[in-house]
């Protein structure tokens, strides 16, 4: 009911039509983050006190940022989506980013692709102090990045672009976090792939990630 009711002012006010099709799957894929959301949830009220708060998202130390981004694959229609958040001390969100690109098919090309975008948010919003963190699917880029010498891999150039901005920075760091500590970016990448085009939201999110935020924002130990 409420796709039906966005879908009538999309038409009214931004003079956009999604058709029955287009409806049925953003009220399926919301259907789906609004379970995974839940799954998360209860989670992390069973899991307790076995050493969670070393899993959950950590809100970043004063003066710092944080950056979470992921990015996840549509094997079929060779596109992939990114997911954005980034978080101020307080776990406030400044900006959440979904976008999307085509004819990629490789998890570590998507994943460079997602972090790539993330640097470029926040070197246009002029951010000093930033903590950019992936999960388990961007090891091998995290990895990469903290390689001294040329990176001679086929994805290398974008490597080497990228170490480049984290080094004339020295207050960006790229850090590994684990799955649980990461996953309102994983919702936005996999809403980006259901909004099939950009999308910025400013001090804000889409509806899919606001149970998340909140659990992060409350019940998580500052870090």
């Amino acid at each position: 009911m409420r796709r039906i009711w966005l879908r009538r002012n999309n038409l009214l006010f931004n003079k956009k039509f999604y058709s029955p099709k287009s409806l049925i799957q953003l009220a399926s894929e919301g259907l789906e983050d609004y379970k995974t959301a839940q799954l998360i949830s209860i989670s992390r009220t069973v899991s307790g006190a076995l050493d969670g708060s070393k899993k959950k998202w950590q809100k970043p130390n004063p003066g710092v940022v944080k950056a979470n981004w992921d990015a996840s694959l549509d094997l079929h229609a060779k596109k992939m989506g990114v997911g954005i958040c980034i978080r101020d001390e307080e776990g406030e969100v400044l900006v959440s980013a979904c976008d999307v690109r085509a004819h990629v098919d490789n998890p570590a090309r998507a994943e460079c692709m997602a972090l790539w975008k993330s640097l470029e948010i926040c070197k246009e919003l002029v951010l000093l102090k930033v903590s950019f963190e992936g999960d388990a699917a961007a090891a091998a880029v995290i990895n990469a990045i903290s390689k001294d010498g040329e990176d001679q891999s086929w994805m290398g150039h974008i490597i080497e672009d990228i170490k480049r901005i984290i080094t004339e920075r020295e207050d960006w760091t790229v850090n590994f976090v684990p799955r649980e500590g990461n996953c309102v970016a994983h919702l936005l990448d996999k809403h980006a792939l259901v909004l099939g085009e950009e999308r910025v939201w400013i001090e804000e999110g889409p509806y899919v990630i606001c149970n998340v935020l909140l659990q992060d924002k409350f019940c998580n130990v500052s870090g």
